[in-house]
């Protein structure tokens, strides 16, 4: 019991001062618990004062949004997929755009149900978008680069790994032009 309340007492103060999850974890271990009952300290505590939610509550919050947003239809069309998605996300604490575009996509295959979506294009959209303005400058520079994938949505984890590809792609292009 003694370790119980030790373990509420280092979660709670950790969450009070806005710790990360593994800031909490390592305060758990600080105070004297292994990283294996840390983990499991840690998880069975978020649960209990609702920062997290179990996978269990999380799989029957999904399922009621999709029980009453596709129900019984026969088809989900681009727009619906994209509404039911988006209620997921904003419904269901600790979902994403990936996990609920699954769990859409299992339903409807439980269900039967056809998903009406447009077919992929061959690469991303970031991709598309950069060779088209680099069709239109091939003489770019690595700052116009970088704009370009700012303009074209990059996200800020990609982006520096992105300026060097393509600029890269940008000097391929200027050498075979000036050959």
């Amino acid at each position: 019991m003694a370790e119980t309340n030790k373990a509420k007492e280092v979660f709670d103060a950790a969450v009070a001062a806005k710790k990360t999850e593994d800031e909490i974890k390592c305060a758990l271990v600080s105070a004297g618990f292994s990283f294996k009952d840390a983990s499991k300290i840690f998880m069975e505590l978020a649960i209990e004062t609702g920062l997290v939610i179990s996978s269990k509550a999380r799989k029957e919050q999904i399922k009621a949004i999709l029980d009453t947003v596709i129900g019984s239809s026969e088809k989900v069309d681009e727009e619906l997929f994209v509404d039911v998605v988006g209620t997921i996300i904003k419904d269901v604490k600790g979902t994403d755009e990936s996990a609920s575009a699954r769990a859409v996509r299992a339903y409807c295959k439980a269900g039967e149900i056809e998903i009406d979506l447009p077919k992929k294009r061959p690469g991303g959209r970031v991709t598309q978008t950069m060779f088209g303005l680099i069709e239109d400058n091939p003489t770019a520079t690595k700052e116009e680069v970088s704009e370009m994938l700012r303009a074209a949505g990059c996200s800020e984890k990609q982006h520096p790994k992105l300026v060097a590809y393509y600029c890269d792609v940008v000097n391929l292009i200027q050498r075979i032009i000036n050959k």
